[in-house]
């Protein structure tokens, strides 16, 4: 394959992906345009279009790449409580105690009200 039309297969690729097409769909365009001469050489492309997905500034996504936003998502996830069955506040972060007003605003005790 001449590189100026090389250039323009990966220029496409690249457009898809802004665009939000599933790997797929990728896929199938690329089976349109080249043949394959083993499933090593389909599983080579897999690897580098997976690669292009998540590291191509998608469109629908804000501007962001989907590596972007994994590693905004894994910092803004909560971390779990050690113990099990331990009621913790999501405002304060301390625990709940039993015999503490339940957060709910009955003026009921957390035991009685949303403990229960």
């Amino acid at each position: 394959m001449p590189k100026q039309e090389a250039m323009e297969l990966v220029e496409d690729c690249i457009m898809h992906v802004k665009l939000g097409h599933q790997p797929s769909q990728l896929l199938q365009y690329l089976q349109s345009q080249l043949t394959f001469e083993s499933l090593e050489a389909v599983q080579k492309l897999m690897d580098a279009l997976v690669l292009l997905m998540n590291n191509t500034r998608e469109w629908f996504l804000k501007g962001y790449t989907s590596e972007e936003l994994s590693v905004q998502e894994k910092k803004a996830l909560l971390s779990l409580p050690n113990k099990k069955g331990e009621d913790i506040s999501l405002q304060t972060r301390q625990k709940i105690g039993r015999n503490d007003l339940c957060l709910c605003g009955s003026g009921k005790k957390f035991k009685k009200c949303c403990g229960n």
